[in-house]
Parts: structure tokens; C-alpha cells; sequence
């Protein structure tokens, strides 16, 4: 009973995280965002999430430290696909809203943060490769202590005998 309410709490951590990315990615599209889908960035963010938050998941009872850094890569995520900025007209035309250029949903015109904007969301960015390089290194880390571990007993079971 516990072993599936984990799995379902973590099915539905993934689903929530994939749907605010999906949903500011697809709310906000701009010249920035159809340039990272043709890359196939927000595909391969997404895959990742799904892959590592799964594989994590078991581990979270081994160490709290590869959950701290499953939260922090999930809200890089989150991050990453809300604050990239929607677009900037080049050279920037004021419309009277501002500038040409738009944030958040379009809710913030100014050319001034656009360059903010874009260096907060490349910090994420790399966070979020770089969470996702710790989990790993996490993971097969905590996959060769088990390992050990279990040759140790067989070792004393055997000797034991």
C-alpha cells in the first residue's frame, strides 16, 4: 500500500511539474520560444524530468539529499519555461504599451528587463543541467553502496553457514 502511494504521489508530482511547464511554455509563445521548440530543448527537459523524478524517487528514503535537488531541478524547470522572456522587436518599437518587448504572459512590456529575463532564465537553465548531472552521480552512487551492501550480507550470511 505505501510502495503505491509513492509511486502515485510521484506520477502526480510529474504530471503537475509537466503541465505548469507545458502550459507556460505554450501561454507565452514568442520568437524565443519557437526557436527553443525547433531545438527540441523543451522536449528534452521534459524527458529528463520524467526519467530522473522516477528513477529518484526510489532513492528519496536513502538520501535527502538527492530529494533536495529533485525539488530544486523540478523548479528549475518550472522556472526555465515561465520567466523566458515572450519576445523583443528588434530594433525595439514602442507601441505606447512600453517597449517592444514582453515578459510573463505579456504582462510586462519593457526592453530594459528583457535582458534580465533572458540571464535569469539561462541561470536556470543551467541549473537545471546541472541538477540533473548531480542526480545522476547521486543515483549510481546510491545503486553501488546497495550493491555493496548486499555483497556484504551474502558475504556474512555465506561465512555464517
Amino acid at each position: 500500500m505505501r510502495k503505491e502511494h509513492s509511486k502515485m504521489v510521484t506520477v502526480l508530482g510529474i504530471i503537475g511539474v509537466a503541465i505548469i511547464g507545458l502550459l507556460g511554455w505554450v501561454l507565452n509563445m514568442g520568437f524565443n520560444r519557437f526557436v527553443f521548440t525547433i531545438l527540441g530543448i523543451p522536449f528534452f527537459m521534459l524527458l529528463a524530468i520524467v526519467i530522473i523524478d522516477l528513477i529518484a524517487a526510489k532513492y528519496y528514503k536513502r538520501s535527502r539529499l538527492l530529494m533536495a535537488g529533485n525539488i530544486f531541478f523540478n523548479l528549475s524547470y518550472i522556472c526555465t519555461h515561465v520567466l523566458l522572456p515572450d519576445g523583443m522587436m528588434n530594433p525595439p518599437v514602442d507601441d505606447g504599451t512600453g517597449s517592444g518587448s514582453y515578459m510573463l504572459f505579456g504582462l510586462i512590456h519593457n526592453s530594459d528587463l528583457y535582458d534580465t529575463f533572458m540571464a535569469i532564465t539561462l541561470f536556470f537553465f543551467a541549473c537545471f543541467v546541472i541538477t540533473l548531472i548531480f542526480q545522476i552521480v547521486c543515483i549510481i552512487v546510491l545503486k553501488h553502496r546497495i550493491k555493496k551492501n548486499q555483497r556484504a550480507m551474502a558475504t556474512t550470511d555465506g561465512a555464517a553457514s
